[in-house]
């Protein structure tokens, strides 16, 4: 589910769009699985989860970059200024990283 580089780290997360609520749903298939109430049209649902991830973790918006997956349900975020240990600890709380 997270991964680290050079870049920044690497989160991957399986997006629910048109959903009754937005929220982080805990793992699935390796992934974050991610709700949205946004459609998936004009990418109003990658904004949507941006706006959610940074809500939620604290984190700037301007420093989580979608690099894969824009019109895919399965998605990489990165997360540029943190570790992966800041990360884990924030995500800690929605699922258990082992």
């Amino acid at each position: 589910m997270l991964s680290e580089s050079s870049q920044g780290v690497f989160l991957h997360v399986k997006v629910q769009p048109k959903a009754s609520v937005n929220q982080i749903c805990g793992l699935e298939n390796n992934a974050l699985k991610i709700k949205v109430t946004s459609p998936p049209d004009k990418s109003l649902a990658n904004k949507a989860v941006i706006d959610l991830l940074s809500k939620t973790l604290h984190i700037p918006k301007s420093t989580i970059l979608l690099i894969k997956g824009t019109q895919s349900s399965h998605k990489t975020f990165c997360f540029l200024n943190e570790t992966l240990e800041s990360l884990s600890e924030k995500l800690k709380k929605y699922v258990e990283i082992g």
